[in-house]
């Protein structure tokens, strides 16, 4: 029967797919094998636009085994489309304890925990984000600032900077460092003594946010210093991501 179906599916034939896995179903409720019916029912689902029928198939599933990570991955991609952020951290945890090392992991944990106001877990989640190489590092750079920029302005400033770094044209992060500058924490003067008087990338060197920022550039200068204040040190160098970075949501 298991062949049966997967021929249907293989031949594009989802709604005739349905009926013998759930015949499938009813015969082995327990099994999570790679073939299971489940596995197999919510594809035929997810093909025939019946988001609410895959949903079902993969929490099913994911009751009967702990290590579905194919059906947490996919519950929290239904869940982040229809903005579900708490079904999205649920999921998220389950899938953590199977493979924790995954990067859109902790991108999708980070959000969903900012959207819920729960700054706390976002900054922790960005900042594993970090040592995983995220292709973004400008846009969770930008996140983690906006995220401290109350709590700790100093270090939401590093962040910020950091971001201009990696994508010295990302509009939303000159608006939050002329924030934090024009802010009581940081006078127009300078910056704060503590902060680490580094330099920052040569197509940088001429950016008017840096610049108000106060820092003093070198050209002989690194960003060893500055990195070396981070509370979580990124595990590759800094690079340039995108020449141009739009602002986020």
């Amino acid at each position: 029967m298991t062949l049966y179906a997967k021929n249907l599916l293989a031949d594009r034939k989802w709604a005739d797919a349905k009926e013998p896995l759930q015949r499938l179903i009813a015969l082995y409720p327990q099994y999570a094998g790679d073939d299971n019916g489940y596995l197999l029912l919510a594809e035929a689902h997810r093909n025939l636009g019946e988001t609410e029928q895959e949903r079902r198939m993969l929490a099913k599933l994911a009751i009967i085994s702990a290590n579905t990570t194919y059906a947490y991955g996919r519950l929290m991609e239904i869940a982040m489309q229809e903005k579900n952020w708490q079904e999205v951290v649920e999921n998220g945890h389950r899938y953590m304890a199977v493979n924790p090392q995954l990067s859109s992991l902790h991108w999708q944990l980070g959000r969903a925990n900012e959207e819920l106001g729960r700054n706390g877990q976002a900054i922790e989640s960005y900042r594993h984000l970090l040592l995983l190489d995220p292709a973004d590092p400008a846009d969770i750079y930008y996140r983690l600032g906006r995220l401290m920029q109350d709590k700790d302005p100093a270090a939401a400033k590093r962040y910020v900077l950091l971001a201009l770094a990696e994508a010295p044209r990302f509009r939303q992060a000159h608006r939050l460092l002329l924030k934090l500058i024009s802010s009581a924490h940081f006078p127009q003067s300078g910056v704060p003594a503590h902060f680490p008087q580094s330099g920052v990338p040569a197509e940088s060197r001429k950016n008017p946010a840096i610049v108000m920022a106060g820092l003093t550039v070198s050209p002989a200068s690194t960003l060893a210093g500055w990195r070396g204040s981070l509370p979580i040190q990124p595990s590759q160098p800094l690079r340039r991501s995108r020449p141009i970075q739009e602002d986020a949501p």
